[in-house]
């Protein structure tokens, strides 16, 4: 292990030991099994915030996913430890000729129980093969879209999912077998995993026009159903924050945008850290609740919170999870190369709009960047502003990020550099100052030891002196 050698002292020389010598070397085994401990201990704390994946689970490996039904794992439920992880650690790298910075999609939650969003059960049909994808549900078959190609290289990403922006439309060279669910055109695979996969993605990003979609009536198909269910339990200020702020708007797009805008226009707060200070970290309804009135989070609460306000107003909802664009690293031609990291994990809801299909809406403040139908232009101009609570953070914050450059900081992607965990350091200084004291008495007794020794020495020589 990390401690086995660099901690190990010398073997005793052969002899006989007085029983001083026999309680000093005791004393220096308790000293040294101390230290070899307390090491352990401080590495065991500082490990998992240092180096990514000890614990993380955001995307769980092929093992662990859910086939038939029998077991169902969420992807949400780790995002945020991992973002709060110090070391940024690449995800995947993709090049590609489109100068839209790509969103990755990885799964789609529909799922909505009141305690967590989940991904479906249903295992993807044996005829869903990756060479021909989708359609999904419900897509209409008139809307515009900007077809991409993006080949990737997965590297630190390890999960039965396949990123790939939404909609995919075929993928080659994959190793293993994938299949794409019916709902949300999530990749995955039974046998394999996406690590050092290499592969090339065909995707439509959806680029409906906007007279198209103020067109749109409120969805009535049954199949849609399950998009629209709403917890029993669900806190009243859901439904009280969702009216103020769909006061007077009619179509569903236009309310859409409304709810983009309640939480980028400067009334919230992006934080990874306060929802775990204030005890409200997760998904489900009472967490939404908690979130609507301190207005502050990261993206799972964003994505949830606009969902679920989303669906109280009678417009079908589910959660992405996935990667944000990243950072562009190199250029080569029309390929443009971007970088995707730990960091870049982030959630964004889809909203469904009768012969439009799943679009993407972007509410979290500061990260990512809406597509062209949700701009902050697009915004209806009617909709009122709820009044702040009063934990509410007054800060401003911006509603989206230029594409990156090489050049450029990190922006839409987050923060790229080391963060450092001052709860694991903590707990380690205590560890280091208990063990500290427990050796003080043997330091002691060697000081009066020494001090003895250096006061016959020196009357020894006052004695050859005189």
């Amino acid at each position: 292990g990390l401690l086995g050698i660099a901690g190990a002292a010398p073997p005793p020389r052969p002899g006989r030991s007085s029983p001083g010598g026999r309680a000093t070397s005791a004393r220096t085994t308790l000293a040294s099994a101390g230290a070899l401990a307390g090491g352990a201990v401080v590495l065991s704390l500082l490990a998992p915030a240092i180096v990514p994946g000890l614990t993380s689970a955001t995307f769980p490996t092929a093992s662990g996913s859910a086939q038939g039904g029998s077991r169902v794992v969420n992807p949400i439920l780790d995002l945020g430890d991992d973002l709060r992880r110090p070391v940024d650690v690449e995800a995947l790298r993709y090049s590609t000729a489109s100068l839209t910075p790509l969103y990755f999609k990885v799964t789609t939650l529909s799922r909505f129980e009141g305690d967590e969003w989940a991904p479906s059960p249903l295992r993807p049909s044996d005829g869903n093969t990756v060479d021909a994808i989708g359609p999904d549900l419900g897509a209409g078959s008139a809307v515009p879209a900007e077809e991409v190609e993006a080949r990737v290289q997965v590297e630190g990403s390890s999960s039965a999912w396949l990123p790939a922006p939404y909609a995919p439309r075929s993928v080659t060279g994959l190793d293993g077998s994938w299949r794409w669910s019916d709902q949300g055109l999530a990749i995955r695979s039974s046998d394999s995993d996406s690590r050092d996969q290499s592969y090339t993605v065909t995707s439509e990003l959806p680029r409906p026009e906007r007279a198209q979609l103020e067109q749109v009536a409120p969805a009535t198909d049954d199949d849609l159903a399950p998009y629209l269910q709403i917890p029993s339990g669900t806190p009243a200020i859901v439904a009280s924050t969702t009216a103020d702020v769909l006061a007077g708007i009619d179509s569903p797009y236009d309310q859409a945008l409304a709810l983009q805008q309640f939480f980028t226009g400067g009334q919230f707060r992006y934080s990874e850290d306060a929802p775990v200070q204030q005890g409200y970290d997760g998904s489900g309804v009472d967490v939404v609740g908690e979130f609507l009135r301190v207005r502050s989070g990261y993206c799972v609460h964003f994505a949830s919170a606009m969902a679920i306000m989303a669906r109280e107003a009678g417009i079908p909802s589910r959660v992405a999870v996935g990667y944000l664009p990243g950072d562009q690293v190199g250029r080569d031609g029309d390929l443009i190369t971007y970088r995707v990291g730990s960091h870049d994990l982030h959630s964004w809801p889809e909203l469904y709009f009768s012969g439009i299909g799943w679009i993407a809406f972007e509410p979290t403040p500061g990260r990512g960047q809406a597509a062209p139908y949700a701009q902050p232009s697009a915004a209806p101009t009617a909709a009122p502003t709820p009044s702040a609570t009063p934990s509410a953070p007054t800060e401003a914050t911006p509603t989206a990020t230029p594409a990156p450059t090489a050049s450029a900081a990190p922006g839409a992607s987050g923060a790229t550099g080391v963060r450092i965990p001052w709860a694991a350091l903590g707990t380690a200084a205590l560890v280091l100052l208990v063990l500290a004291l427990l050796a003080a008495p043997a330091l002691l007794r060697r000081a009066r030891r020494v001090g003895r020794l250096l006061v016959l020495v020196v009357s020894t020589a006052v004695s050859f002196l005189v």
